[in-house]
C-alpha cells in the first residue's frame, strides 16, 4: 500500500500533492461528480474520463467489450470496426473482432459529492458494455477538522497512563507515579482519589458492570490493574486488581506473587479479564473475586493490551513473538515481526484493531485470523493507544511524534499535532460527550479531541 504525504496546517493534516492513496489503496482514484466527458465516450476508457462538476461517474462503462468504448463508432483497439452507435453508458453494441480491454485508468481527481468508483486497474469491459467495478467507501477522503484542548492534573508528576469512560458520564484515568486515580468531567474539572497505597501503581483502567444477584441492581464501577511496584524497581510487592466506585471508594484483590497485571477489560457478562508481564491471562469474577487462568497459551511472555471483542470473548495482544489471542483459545501470529504490539480495540467493522509500536503500523485482524497492516506516515510515530471514534474511524496516539492519529477502516491515515510538544500521549478513549480523551505521560495533562 502506498502512503500519502501530508502537510500540517494548524491542527489539521491535509493531503498535499498527488494523494493517489486517498482511498487507502494507491491504485484507486476518485470519481468525478462533475460534468466532464464520461468514460466510454468516443476514445475515452473507464477511469480516463475527465472530471468536473455535475456529471456521471468516471467509468460508467464503455460500449461493448471489444476495446475502448465504441461511443459514436470509434474503432475498438486491436480489432476491426465494431458496430457503430454503441451507447456511451454501455448499451448492447457488438463486440469488435480482436478487441481488448482498455488500458488501466489513472487516479481520478476528487469530485464534489458522489460515490466512489474504481477508475484504476480494476476497471474492465464486459459483454454489452459493463461499467467499471464499484469501489468501496470514500476511505476517509474527508479529513475532519479537530480542536485539541489540554487540562492540567493537579498533582505534579502524576504520569497519567490508563483512561476510560465511566458510566457516570465522566472520564477516569490512572496516575501511575502518584498512586492515585483521577476523574475529569466533560467540562474539564478534575478530582483525584488517593493515594490508594504506598505500594500501589495503577496503570490501566476499564469501565465495568457488576450485577447484584439479590436485587438485580447494577454498579457502574471501574476496574484497574495495579502493578504493586514501579516498573524496574527490583522490589517485591504484591500486585492486584482493583475496583473504584464512582464515589471514589477503592478495594483491591491481590494476585499471586510474580503476576503483575498490565491491562484490564470487562466483557458483557461482567467478568474482568487481565493480562500480565509473564504472559499469563487471567479472569476475576466480579462478585466472588475468584481468579482463574487461561490455559493452553503458546510459549512466550508479555501479554499487554486486552479488550472486549465483538464475539463476547476478550482479545489480547502479546509479544515475543507478537501475536493476537482470544480467551476462547484462538491465537494468531502478527505478520510483521517484531511488531511491538501494544493495545487493541474492537473496531466498527467487526474486526479487532491494534497498534504496532515498533513497526510503525496499525493492524487489523478478523476473528478467524485474517490480517491487514497499514503503515503510518512516520515509522517513528510509536503508536500506543487506540479506540473507536464517533465518526466510525479508529483514533490512536502517536507517542513518538506527540500527535493523535486517525485511520479509517479503508486504511486512510492522517494525524493532528498536540499543542504541547513532547507530551508523549499514551492511552485514548471515547467519552460520553462524543469527544476523544487521552493521557499525556510527560506533561501531566489530560487531552481532549473535539471533532468539528
Amino acid at each position: 500500500m502506498s502512503s500519502a504525504r501530508f502537510a500540517i496546517v494548524g491542527f489539521v493534516a491535509v493531503c498535499a500533492g498527488g494523494c493517489d492513496s486517498i482511498l487507502g489503496v494507491g491504485e484507486k482514484g476518485f470519481d468525478s461528480s462533475g460534468g466532464g466527458a464520461d468514460a466510454g465516450d468516443g476514445e475515452r476508457d473507464a477511469g480516463a474520463g475527465s472530471n468536473g462538476a455535475g456529471g456521471q461517474h468516471g467509468g460508467n462503462g464503455g460500449a461493448s467489450s471489444g476495446g475502448r468504448g465504441l461511443g459514436d463508432g470509434a474503432a475498438p483497439s486491436g480489432g476491426g470496426s465494431g458496430a457503430a452507435g454503441g451507447t456511451p453508458l454501455g448499451g448492447s453494441g457488438e463486440t469488435g473482432a480482436g478487441g481488448h480491454d482498455g488500458p488501466d485508468g489513472g487516479a481520478g481527481s476528487v469530485g464534489t459529492g458522489g460515490s466512489v468508483w474504481d477508475a484504476g486497474e480494476d476497471a474492465w469491459f464486459g459483454t454489452g458494455g459493463s461499467s467499471g467495478r464499484a469501489g468501496g467507501s470514500d476511505g476517509g477522503s474527508t479529513v475532519p477538522v479537530v480542536h485539541i484542548d489540554e487540562f492540567d492534573i493537579p498533582t505534579a508528576g502524576a504520569r497519567a497512563t490508563g483512561i476510560a469512560a465511566g458510566r457516570d458520564g465522566a472520564v477516569w484515568f490512572t496516575e501511575e507515579a502518584r498512586q492515585r486515580i483521577g476523574r475529569i468531567t466533560i467540562a474539564g474539572e478534575i478530582t483525584e482519589f488517593g493515594p490508594i497505597g504506598v505500594s500501589s501503581y495503577p496503570i490501566q483502567i476499564a469501565s465495568g458492570v457488576r450485577f447484584h444477584e439479590g436485587d438485580g441492581s447494577i454498579d457502574g464501577e471501574l476496574w484497574f490493574a495495579d502493578l504493586g511496584q514501579p516498573m524496574g524497581s527490583g522490589e517485591t510487592k504484591i500486585a492486584s486488581i482493583g475496583r473504584i466506585a464512582t464515589s471514589g471508594d477503592v478495594t483491591e484483590w491481590s494476585l499471586p506473587a510474580g503476576y503483575i497485571p498490565q491491562d484490564v477489560a470487562v466483557v458483557p457478562d461482567g467478568t474482568i479479564w487481565f493480562t500480565t508481564t509473564v504472559g499469563a491471562v487471567g479472569s476475576m469474577n466480579p462478585n466472588s473475586h475468584a481468579v482463574s487462568w487461561l490455559s493452553g497459551l503458546p510459549a512466550g511472555a508479555g501479554s499487554i493490551g486486552i479488550t472486549a471483542g465483538p464475539d463476547g470473548y476478550a482479545w489480547y495482544v502479546a509479544q515475543w513473538p507478537d501475536r493476537i489471542g482470544s480467551t476462547d483459545g484462538a491465537h494468531y501470529q502478527v505478520p510483521t515481526q517484531p511488531a511491538g504490539v501494544v493495545e487493541i480495540v474492537a473496531g466498527p467493522d467487526g474486526a479487532l484493531w491494534f497498534t504496532e509500536f515498533t513497526a510503525g503500523k496499525i493492524g487489523r485482524v478478523t476473528v478467524d485470523g485474517q490480517f491487514t497492516e497499514f503503515g503510518v506516515e512516520d515509522t517513528q510515530a510509536q503508536c500506543v493507544g487506540i479506540t473507536v471514534g464517533p465518526d466510525g474511524a479508529l483514533w490512536f496516539t502517536r507517542g513518538g511524534t506527540s500527535e493523535i492519529g486517525r485511520i479509517t477502516v479503508d486504511g486512510f491515515e492522517t494525524h493532528y499535532p498536540i499543542p504541547t510538544q513532547h507530551s508523549a500521549p499514551n492511552l485514548i478513549t471515547l467519552g460520553s460527550d462524543g469527544n476523544l480523551w487521552f493521557t499525556e505521560a510527560n506533561t501531566n495533562k489530560i487531552g481532549r479531541v473535539h471533532i468539528e
